[in-house]
């Protein structure tokens, strides 16, 4: 199993300053039985990350919905029982920004016969929901 890791790929992008932010990527197709790499990066003010009340990744939220069936969402904290660091996080002024990695393959079977949908959560950040076709 591939575990989530909080270092920053090259070209990943960085959520502007000024407002806290959650910026998510997941490919649009994938192979079954392959790894299946989300990433992104977020931005909080230290006051935002402190109502989370635990380090800001293991607040990390991932949502993943099997076609359009709303009832039938998986839920996945893939930072909530690793070890995590002082320098899992930069600080910027008086904002923390992070950045993600997670297999979503670790996580899930990827077995449902159609796309699927990921969303992403941080406190109150969500990001849009992302369209994922496994072939």
């Amino acid at each position: 199993m591939s575990l989530p890791s909080t270092r920053p790929l090259g070209g990943q992008a960085l959520p502007p300053r000024g407002a806290d932010a959650l910026i998510a990527t997941c490919p649009a197709t994938s192979a079954r039985g392959r790894p299946v790499m989300l990433s992104g990066s977020f931005r909080l003010c230290r006051a935002a990350a402190a109502v989370l009340g635990c380090a800001p990744h293991r607040a990390l939220t991932v949502a993943l919905v099997p076609g359009v069936h709303a009832n039938a969402v998986r839920v996945f904290l893939p930072f909530v029982s690793l070890s995590l660091f002082d320098d899992d996080l930069l600080v910027q002024a008086d904002d923390l920004v992070g950045f993600f990695q997670v297999d979503l393959a670790a996580y899930d079977k990827l077995d449902f016969d159609g796309g699927y949908h990921v969303c992403f959560s941080l406190g109150r950040l969500t990001s849009p929901a992302l369209p994922l076709a496994m072939r």
